[in-house]
């Protein structure tokens, strides 16, 4: 059991531009997604349900600061429609790989002031959406944050055999390894995108369950 990083590639523009859009379009798009499936019953019961929050943003609706949650699993729905989905270069276990990351990028590598979990889901920009206190966790970085840790980790290399032999024997070092390196892919799959679609400016990262994170790994 566990709870694992997601993460996706925004413009900022386009997601500002999302709200209160009224674009009846997006909001079908979104309720269709696999993420709206995932996460349509996850408000809490007297909370305003996802739907509602989604429409609520989309339609320019007040919001109820006291389902706070509920407008966290919107963003992520709206995220994954207006976003580029980098799930699948990421699966960093939160507690575990992530503490193992900081201390093996400070002891092998030098790389010292890496906080993964702070780095990746804690703050980010005010969409005006009631703060969440716990789930979901959700981080957001733009460009020169992003830019920053890419530099930070430009000289840390590690090879797919090296992860296989150190994991082969059960190491540790082998699990920071190995989310260091689906990290680093993360952020080349982002930056990749970038150069396609320059409006990408952003990168948002969110918890997610094992069992969601075991569906998108698969």
């Amino acid at each position: 059991m566990g709870i694992y990083l997601l993460s996706y590639g925004i413009s900022f523009d386009e997601l500002r531009q999302s709200f209160a859009s009224k674009d009846a379009r997006l909001f079908q798009k979104i309720l269709y997604s696999e993420e709206f499936v995932n996460y349509a019953a996850q408000g809490r019961a007297g909370h305003v349900p996802v739907k509602e929050a989604i429409w609520q943003i989309i339609y320019g609706e007040k919001y109820n600061e006291h389902s706070a949650g509920s407008y966290g699993y919107a963003l992520i729905c709206i995220c994954s429609v207006v976003g580029i989905d980098l799930s699948g270069a990421s699966s960093i276990k939160i507690t575990y790989e992530t503490d193992l990351i900081d201390e093996y990028l400070a002891s092998d590598f030098g790389v010292e002031g890496v906080d993964c979990y702070d780095d990746l889901c804690v703050g980010g920009i005010d969409l005006g959406l009631p703060p969440v206190e716990d789930f979901p966790g959700i981080g957001i970085l733009q460009t020169a944050g992003i830019t920053a840790l890419h530099q930070q980790l430009k000289h840390v290399i590690i090879s797919g055999e090296q992860v296989e032999a150190l994991l082969a024997n059960r190491s540790e070092r082998g699990d920071a390894y190995q989310g260091i390196g689906d990290g680093e892919a993360a952020l080349a799959q982002w930056e990749l995108a970038r150069a396609q679609t320059p409006e990408d400016d952003g990168l948002l990262a969110r918890l997610a369950n094992q069992y969601e994170a075991a569906g998108r790994y698969a």
